[in-house]
């Protein structure tokens, strides 16, 4: 559950392009947001993470992203009846900017990991 837990609170927190975001050159993961999420999460759980938790946190917010994509797609090929939304092509364009997301964590996936590692190091309170 913890991966699901954080990886929703990275896939909504780590880039400050909307959530429907047509431009996807604006949609990647931001690092210095990326490391205040893993501070703040590891803060409050980091004791509670066992360590293949922890180490695959990365991986939890690359599979949300992904879930969170298909779902949007989904929605938006079955008539739009499960997410609210605001225009036409809303949760198509939460799809994309969700799949671009995911795109983004797994080229930076080994970057991303070294900075959990060293959050984890660096907390003593962990």
């Amino acid at each position: 559950m913890s991966l699901y837990d954080f990886g929703d609170i990275m896939r909504t927190t780590v880039t400050s392009a909307s959530e429907a975001e047509r431009d996807l050159s604006k949609v990647q993961v931001e690092m210095p947001r990326f490391e205040a999420v893993v501070k703040g999460y590891l803060s409050a759980a980091g004791e509670f993470l066992n360590e293949a938790e922890r180490d695959n946190l990365v991986h939890g917010a690359k599979m949300m992203s992904l879930i969170m994509g298909t779902r949007f797609l989904t929605d938006y090929l079955l008539g739009d009846r499960y997410y609210k939304i605001d225009f036409e092509s809303h949760n198509l364009d939460r799809c994309r900017t969700q799949l671009k997301l995911f795109e983004s964590v797994t080229e930076q996936q080994e970057r991303m990991n070294a900075i959990v590692e060293k959050v984890f190091k660096e907390d003593i309170s962990i």
